[in-house]
């Protein structure tokens, strides 16, 4: 997930020692959560909406701790972000939805074969490359509809006969 903090870092050209102490806090704190949820994710789990909500709240409030320190301003908020690790980590516990090892294998496959550089790709090809990908196309095949596989960080659609273009979210 790309924060809006970070997109406002970089148009600004700002590093971490540049922002103030609050802004500082706020974002060492969402890298803690980050470390935490890619873990939890590590580990065939997902984390659920609320945490979510909650990242974003954090996020909104350290983009406008930064807003105002880019206006010259002082924090017009509250000296406390809206969430602390402590709530979220609770939540995320609370929320802890158990994924599928198969869906983190087609993750895996569908990854590997992004970070290759491949943009589309056959079905023959996928059937050496990609074979969980392939066994669920084959098993769920539609020849009158539309046919492809998406998962939280990737889809793979078909874009003619037997070609699939795999992306990105």
């Amino acid at each position: 997930m790309e924060y809006s903090y970070e997109k406002l870092m970089k148009e600004n050209n700002l590093t971490l020692s540049e922002l103030p102490e609050e802004a500082k806090v706020g974002i060492e704190t969402i890298a803690k959560i980050n470390r935490i949820v890619n873990l939890t994710e590590s580990k065939g789990k997902k984390i659920g909406n609320s945490t979510v909500v909650k990242l974003k709240a954090n996020d909104k409030w350290v983009t406008q701790e930064i807003q105002a320190y880019l206006q010259g301003k002082d924090s017009n908020q509250s000296d406390k972000l809206p969430y602390a690790e402590s709530e979220i980590k609770q939540e995320m516990e609370k929320e802890e939805v158990k994924i599928d090892p198969k869906g983190l294998a087609i993750e895996s496959e569908l990854k590997k074969l992004h970070e290759s550089g491949k943009k589309t790709v056959t079905a023959d090809e996928l059937e050496t490359l990609a074979p969980k990908c392939y066994d669920v196309l084959a098993e769920n095949y539609d020849d009158d509809g539309d046919n492809g596989i998406e998962t939280s960080h990737y889809t793979l659609i078909e874009t003619a006969e037997e070609v699939f273009t795999i992306n990105k979210k």
